[in-house]
Order: C-alpha cells, then structure tokens, then sequence
C-alpha cells in the first residue's frame, strides 16, 4: 500500500513518506507500536490514522524516550491510546528534536 501525507498545524509537523506498508489484520486485537523517539507525533499520528478503519481493541505506543509536545498531541486525536516511554523530556526544538533527547537516532542508526 503507498502513502503520503503531509500533516500541517504547529509548524512542527513532518511530511511522512511511506511507499510501503503491510499491517496485520487489527480488528478487535491489540497493537502495540513500538518507536525508539516519539518527538512530534507526526510519523505516529501517520500510522494511527493508517490503522484506525481496522478498530483495534486497544493500541499501546512503547518508546523509550518522548516528548510532552508529541504526547500530547497523540492524545489529544486519540485519547484512547496508552503511551508508555522510559522517559519524558519537556522541549521539542525548532528542528523537532527532543531536548535533551538522544540526539538523531535515525543519525545514529545508519551513520549518517
């Protein structure tokens, strides 16, 4: 399935380009959704619209760091969903980097 979105509001949204996407059949099961960052909530806010027609039985984002901006973001479009990260840091900078974050981890993942 190819998709593309570009999601506008803060000016801390992100253009999301996926070309591929296979998602199992979600009806009445959880998912969880596992993401090393949630920054801005773009790209996770991308993919919940992407499964929400499949009705879940509950949705859980696991990260191991977030930002209160993306947190909240998340939330406030899908109240329902349970957020649970190993740590929460206050500030999304002009670049839509979590401050202190971890730095790039995209960066840091494929060295570039």
């Amino acid at each position: 399935m190819s998709r593309g979105k570009m999601l506008q509001k803060d000016g801390k949204d992100f253009r999301i380009d996926c070309p591929y996407m296979h998602i199992p059949y979600l009806e009445n099961k959880f998912a969880m959704i596992v993401d090393p960052m949630l920054a801005s909530g773009s790209t996770m806010l991308y993919l919940l619209k992407s499964i929400e027609n499949q009705k879940p039985k509950k949705v859980i984002i696991l990260c191991a760091i977030a930002c209160k901006y993306g947190i909240d973001r998340i939330l406030k479009e899908y109240p329902e969903v349970i957020i649970i990260a190993g740590a929460v840091d206050p500030i999304l900078d002009e670049r839509g980097y979590i401050v202190p974050g971890l730095g790039d981890a995209g960066d840091r993942a494929f060295n570039t």
